[in-house]
């Protein structure tokens, strides 16, 4: 918690947006990293001195921490048809899934692909062991590994829908991870711009068409080569991928003109 205030005190908000809303959840970080998965956070702000430009306030917060959920299970579901359609799932975030029901009423769709990965190799990536204290901050950065396992094997398109079912009686938190698989992808055409012939010469390749796409070695690509490139390229400023759904390929641009084009 002295970490959370400490850092709060370094930041500055938007006056106009719900800034207050955001503290709340900053303040809550600590006890659902600690199994209070139903924390709730009320705070007040109390306006101090200003200058015209800007406003203080001193934040007056209670806690109201709830029972301490433990891990229950963790199982997995996957989906790897493509086209999705958007839903919301119970966390409120935005993933994808295929299918609507006829009448027009909730999307009511059951995944039964099994995943390309084994449940064991799914489940190891997940830093908490059944029966321990829930952490959110485990689970995002297990979601986090899951994104990086898939990702480095052409799953470019992949989300994790993490879904929960609360026992309160007991005082558990089970997850079911619904995998949004999509496609594999794999490299296309690999086009570079805005290098002369020499430095394009000199460009160490550890990709090339036909290659399952990997983020790893995408970015490795920026690595090696970063005394050719010119100063500052990166992955995010001088690379496109486009994708060709069809057959399940996409082509890699580069381009590292001064002004590369977006």
């Amino acid at each position: 918690m002295q970490q959370v205030v400490g850092s709060l005190k370094q930041r500055e908000f938007e006056g106009n947006s719900n800034w207050l809303e955001e503290i709340e959840g900053l303040l809550r970080s600590p006890w659902m990293d600690e199994g209070y998965f139903k924390v709730e956070i009320i705070a007040q702000a109390l306006p101090l001195d200003g200058n015209g430009t800007y406003q203080r306030y001193a934040i007056k917060a209670r806690a109201d921490e709830g029972p301490q959920y433990r891990l229950g299970r963790i199982e997995f579901r996957a989906d790897s048809k493509s086209n999705p359609n958007r839903y919301k799932n119970n966390d409120g975030v935005t993933v994808y899934r295929r299918e609507t029901s006829d009448d027009g009423g909730p999307l009511t769709v059951t995944l039964t692909d099994p995943p390309v990965f084994s449940a064991e190799e799914l489940r190891n990536l997940i830093p908490l062991q059944d029966g321990d204290i829930l952490s959110a901050e485990k689970i995002r950065d297990g979601l986090a590994a899951l994104g990086q396992l898939y990702g480095e094997h052409g799953y470019i398109d992949f989300v994790a829908a993490p879904l929960t079912d609360i026992d309160d009686e007991h005082q558990i938190v089970s997850l079911t991870i619904d995998l949004i698989e999509d496609k594999q992808f794999r490299i296309g055409k690999i086009e570079v711009s805005g290098l002369d012939a020499r430095l394009q010469n000199a460009l160490a390749w550890n990709i090339k068409p036909g290659d399952v796409f990997d983020n790893r070695m995408f970015e490795k690509f920026f690595e090696t080569n970063q005394s050719v490139l010119p100063p500052g390229a990166s992955m995010s400023k001088n690379s496109r991928l486009n994708r060709s759904m069809g057959n399940g390929t996409v082509d890699v641009v580069f381009n590292f003109s001064p002004c590369p084009s977006q």
